[in-house]
């Protein structure tokens, strides 16, 4: 029995120490990406990318019942307005992380 709890450990001890280097592999290709600022930019973009289809979406769904009652038409104009405003202020949030990001570099250089 002692044979086979030896044998089980041995195997334990290089099941842990791959799982360690593949770890430490892994760490350094993230933190090699993350100094050159490709994982914070690719993100945001695409998030930035996503809400503009979004907004342009929402606003194109209005844009096709204006014209059909006045009463209608205010309803746009006030859901138009709410879609701007909203839009300003994720401008606004994304301006705010860019220039985070880019303070956060200047203070790791």
């Amino acid at each position: 029995m002692k044979d086979s709890d030896k044998v089980g450990s041995k195997f334990y001890i290089w099941f842990l120490a791959i799982l360690f280097i593949a770890s430490l592999v892994f760490n350094i290709v993230l933190i090699k990406k993350s100094d050159h600022g490709e994982i914070a930019i690719d993100s945001l973009s695409k998030k930035n990318a996503e809400i503009v289809q979004k907004l342009k979406t929402a606003k194109n769904e209005l844009n096709k019942f204006k014209g059909v009652s006045a009463k209608m038409d205010e309803i746009i104009n006030e859901a138009n307005a709410k879609l701007e405003e909203k839009e300003k202020k994720i401008r606004a949030v994304l301006n705010d992380k860019k220039s985070l990001e880019a303070d956060n570099q200047k203070l790791i250089q």
